[in-house]
């Protein structure tokens, strides 16, 4: 709600400054006051108006540091709740069958991002998630993993309302791999093996061989013990890409989100980042969420999501044969291509 405050703030200020303007030629052509009074004036308005914007940012900052700190102690709230309870997490392995019925969500109240969201995705599928930006799909994947709770709907996994499971349910059985890859001082090993340090290392090189990571992994200087920089600065987009996937699947997650994987890398990382995909999908249900909507066309269903909802869903060939907003998308991106000089 802070952030509504800066538009109509800036039209004020505007408006302000018009006027005061407008009204000082007028003073100035009746010689009520002089052109050098009216530029002072102004000028001090401006310098009135500074602070007051300096004061609203503030307040804004504010709003975001009580907005998450308020998150944070209901994820510490949660966690300790769900260690108190009495009943206990699930032991069987998720099939990974999920349901959104009816989904409605808002960051702040009052914003909806997602409207009567419905989407199905079976277990051992994969499901792409495609439209233009701000459509509300990170925003799906956030739910799905737990991050946030619908605020109207359900989210049903494997049959049971995830508002029903605790946090510790879902541990180590849902892997995120995001745009914005994280990784931390230490070496390639530490950082795959982030979430299951009593890895050994052939499962560490299992996982990295089924990333696609494993190639360039054994041609760094020390090959896995090799020291990557703060965010892994000393690899590429790709690799660092190629090392969370390789960091997700170390889990052996029954679900797989992946939110942008391939975004920001060139065709040929992007092929090799697709076949990773590909070959990790199998026996595992994979969520994903792709730029390049090439790298979509073999996922078993298609949902096309606009302005918070979910408005076509289908195979590729059943979208592109439709002729509708996924349809369109793809033609955009592939005369944007042809004009470049590149191929899909």
């Amino acid at each position: 709600m802070i952030g509504s405050i800066w538009p109509p703030m800036a039209l004020v200020t505007e408006l302000v400054l018009v006027g005061v303007w407008t009204a000082g030629v007028w003073m100035i052509a009746r010689e009520q006051v002089t052109l050098g009074l009216l530029i002072t004036f102004a000028g001090y308005l401006g310098r009135f108006f500074h602070p007051v914007g300096e004061l609203v940012g503030m307040i804004q900052d504010w709003a975001q540091v009580s907005t998450a700190a308020r998150r944070l102690l209901q994820l510490i709230d949660s966690g300790s709740s769900a260690r108190q309870s009495q009943g206990a997490a699930p032991e069987t392995r998720l099939q990974g069958h999920i349901i959104l019925e009816q989904v409605g969500f808002a960051y702040e109240p009052g914003q909806p991002v997602l409207r009567n969201v419905n989407l199905t995705v079976g277990p051992g599928e994969t499901v792409g998630l495609a439209g233009p930006t701000g459509a509300g799909k990170s925003t799906v994947l956030n739910l799905i993993a737990g991050l946030y709770t619908a605020d109207e709907g359900r989210i049903l996994l494997d049959d049971v309302d995830m508002c029903d499971l605790p946090p510790r349910a879902l541990a180590g059985r849902i892997g995120v791999v995001l745009q914005e890859t994280h990784l931390f001082l230490g070496s390639v090993t530490d950082n795959i093996a982030y979430a299951r340090p009593d890895a050994g290392h052939k499962d560490i090189v299992a996982a990295a061989l089924a990333a696609n990571a494993h190639d360039f992994i054994v041609e760094l200087p020390d090959g896995y013990e090799t020291q990557l920089g703060p965010g892994g600065h000393n690899l590429s987009g790709g690799q660092r890409q190629r090392l969370a996937i390789a960091r997700a699947l170390l889990l052996d997650p029954p679900i797989l989100l992946m939110d942008e994987a391939t975004a920001n890398v060139d065709s040929d990382t992007e092929q090799q980042i697709q076949q990773a995909i590909e070959r990790v999908a199998h026996g595992r249900t994979v969520v994903v969420i792709a730029h390049r909507l090439s790298t979509l066309r073999t996922a078993d269903r298609l949902y096309f999501m606009e302005d918070g909802r979910v408005v076509e869903s289908g195979t590729h060939e059943e979208l592109m044969d439709c002729g509708g907003s996924y349809r369109r998308l793809v033609e955009r991106q592939r005369a944007a291509l042809e004009t470049i000089g590149v191929g899909e």
